[in-house]
């Protein structure tokens, strides 16, 4: 919202919470003339508003790449089994409902087979990427053992705090050890 926002508009962006959904409101239409049906399809290039605060929060590591905000979104929500969310173009901006589980399923029994497959297929995808990933940073230290965390964060399209979480995590199982300090130190694989 931030990023994407008009801040010509005297408007506010707007977050509403129900108790079924999440309405988020953002002043602005979509840029050039980009449909919604573009955005879910992801056939359109993206085309940052304020180029500035896009720089800026990419190089904080609140965004990965520019342009894969909506697919991102959506993967996740079908990932988790939760509804698509929707997209509008309403007068004088730009919504988006995220639904509950609860709260799209309303009056329907949830069915415990489906949610427990779910769940497993998720897990195993989760799995996947976390295995994935993971050894995409174990092979980038085996190649250079001085490879900086920004540096593997660039070749593995993630965020830096991300990149961060991860290689905590095999520090913490023993997957890999810092050896030195931050600057001038080197990574070893155990």
């Amino acid at each position: 919202m931030i990023i994407h926002r008009d801040y010509t508009s005297p408007a506010d962006s707007i977050v509403k919470v129900f108790s079924d959904h999440i309405l988020f409101y953002n002043p602005g239409s979509l840029p050039n003339n980009i449909t919604v049906e573009q955005l879910l399809s992801n056939t359109y290039v993206s085309t940052p508003r304020n180029r500035q605060i896009a720089k800026i929060t990419k190089e904080m590591g609140w965004i990965e790449k520019y342009g894969t905000g909506i697919k991102r979104v959506l993967d996740i929500f079908r990932n988790y089994g939760l509804p698509q969310p929707h997209f509008e173009v309403i007068p004088g901006g730009f919504a988006v409902t995220v639904f509950s589980e609860v709260g799209h399923n309303e009056g329907q029994k949830t069915d415990q087979k489906t949610d427990q497959k779910t769940d497993q297929k998720t897990d195993q995808k989760t799995d996947q990427k976390t295995d994935t990933v993971d050894r995409k940073i174990i092979s980038l230290i085996t190649d250079n053992k001085y490879i900086t965390i920004l540096e593997i964060a660039n070749r593995i399209n993630l965020s830096v705090s991300g990149t961060k979480l991860r290689i905590n995590k095999l520090r913490n199982n023993g997957s890999i050890v810092r050896i030195g300090p931050a600057k001038g130190g080197h990574w070893e694989i155990e």
